[in-house]
């Protein structure tokens, strides 16, 4: 009897691992399809995905995010966040912990930095993440932005120019109708 309740314990125990096994396979084979899936939208993106520790540590960082700040492929990962912000790092991560206590997510304009030292105008739109192991990561969507900034400073030069030219070519203009003035400016007020 002791024999076949043994037998029967085995069997059972045999059975509870086989089904065991079977689950952790197949836990196993969905976190590698969402990783895969994962993996696959962040190298789509233009934009740069990096997700950082609570300290600060890039975590991860897509390819976008190594192309933007001239970084080869997962180099960035390890470097505090403030490596690629153009802030010093003792106040980084204090104005960045700030930002995130005051907003659910934050999306501000930032100065940063390439490895080789060149300055980029970025928008950072940022928020937290708590996994169920209680660990917290700060996920940053960034965008250079440098071409639109380079784009608004030139239109503004050329608004300027267009400004001073009509300002001295208009001091002797008049519109008129027919026989009729309608509008002259103060120059030709003064006549």
């Amino acid at each position: 009897k002791i024999k076949e309740q043994d037998k029967t314990l085995t069997d059972n125990t045999i059975e509870t691992i086989t089904i065991a096994t079977d689950i952790i396979n197949k836990l196993e084979q969905k976190v590698e399809d969402y990783a895969k899936k994962f993996s696959n939208i962040s190298n789509l993106l233009t934009d740069s995905l990096i997700i950082a520790t609570s300290d600060g540590s890039i975590y991860f960082a897509n390819p976008s995010a190594d192309a933007m700040f001239g970084y080869d492929s997962k180099e960035l990962i390890g470097k505090p966040l403030s490596k690629i912000f153009d802030i010093p790092e003792e106040d980084f991560m204090e104005n960045f912990v700030y930002l995130h206590k005051t907003k659910k997510y934050f999306h501000e304009s930032f100065h940063g930095i390439t490895k080789n030292d060149e300055k980029l105008f970025i928008d950072v739109t940022s928020t937290d993440m708590i996994t169920s192991d209680k660990k917290k990561y700060h996920i940053l969507i960034i965008k250079d932005v440098s071409e639109r900034i380079d784009y608004i400073r030139r239109l503004k030069e050329s608004d300027q120019k267009f400004t001073a030219f009509s300002e001295a070519t208009s001091e002797a203009m008049m519109i008129h109708d027919a026989d009729y003035i309608i509008e002259f400016n103060k120059i030709l007020s003064t006549i």
